[in-house]
């Protein structure tokens, strides 16, 4: 009879059970999953920012063919990271995606606080990445729109703190809810959710680019904040998506949710540790 540990890998996607590894290995690769991740996410969102030699000519706005290419960069980058290692990790790649999964009691506190490590460590590994392979004249980023350096986000010119903040709860509450909607919940998950995702971000880039470059994501933000020196209302980026993914996933227990365990067994993250009874072999993968 068998005793050995199965760590039991919970994803949006479906569960599966990583056998005859141990905890630690799996934990591990887990968050060397969340990091890099998130360390590609932001290199190419940043990179695609990062001036390429004609700024628009109308100040603080981005040229219309650049919104373009921002905004699909930034969705189909997110649907590779996502459709490449959502069986290893889920994909978190953003706080704000970890805070609904928190506030779902799908993702343990403690866990949570170590993905939000890995992903800011990440975010600055991307970040400190795209210094690297730019060129210095060219460090003015489109999407700083005021002159932050390497991609660094900013506000428009003439939008108020709070307006920022106010765009990007909404803009992360729609977000949210996709992600909640098609890669969490066990009623409605479809196998093309990082496409579907994606592509949710490339509409909300569209309407928010110009105005607050549209992060979405504080780990982003953070990053390439942390390899620019420009702090210049950095909180807008944490409180804004934050806001909307607590709103989001209100929104979602209230009226979207399948029914009251739905999501027990759909969680973007590893649950438990238990031993493998012998009638487990048919429903187990092996890593």
């Amino acid at each position: 009879q068998r005793t050995m540990d199965t760590l039991e890998l919970d994803n949006q996607y479906g569960a599966e059970r990583v056998a005859r590894q141990h905890p630690a290995r799996v934990i591990a690769r887990l968050v060397l999953s969340e990091l890099v991740g998130t360390a590609l996410m932001v290199f190419f969102s940043a990179s695609g920012a990062v001036d390429d030699g004609y700024h628009g000519s109308v100040a603080g706005q981005i040229p219309q063919p650049k919104i373009v290419a921002l905004a699909l960069l930034n969705g189909l980058i997110v649907s590779a990271v996502v459709f490449a290692l959502y069986k290893t990790s889920g994909a978190q790649i953003n706080p704000a995606v970890t805070l609904a999964l928190v506030v779902l009691r799908e993702e343990p506190p403690w866990r949570a606080a170590v993905y939000l490590v890995v992903q800011l460590a990440g975010a600055i590994l991307g970040a400190g990445a795209v210094v690297l392979t730019s060129p210095k004249q060219a460090s003015v980023g489109y999407a700083s729109l005021t002159g932050g350096n390497y991609g660094a986000h900013a506000l428009a010119p003439g939008i108020t703190p709070l307006g920022g903040c106010i765009m990007e709860a909404m803009l992360t509450f729609v977000l949210v809810s996709v992600v909640l909607r098609v890669c969490v919940d066990k009623r409605s998950r479809f196998e093309s959710a990082p496409l579907i995702v994606g592509l949710t971000i490339v509409v909300l880039c569209f309407v928010g680019l110009n105005v607050t470059s549209a992060s979405m994501n504080p780990a982003r933000t953070f990053g390439t904040s942390v390899t620019s020196g420009d702090w210049t209302n950095h909180w807008v980026w944490w409180v804004g998506p934050l806001s909307g993914s607590l709103l989001a996933t209100g929104v979602y227990r209230a009226f979207l949710r399948s029914h009251s365990d739905a999501l027990r067994h759909s969680s973007l993250s590893y649950r438990r540790l238990r031993p493998v009874a012998p009638d487990d072999d048919d429903d187990m993968l092996t890593s």
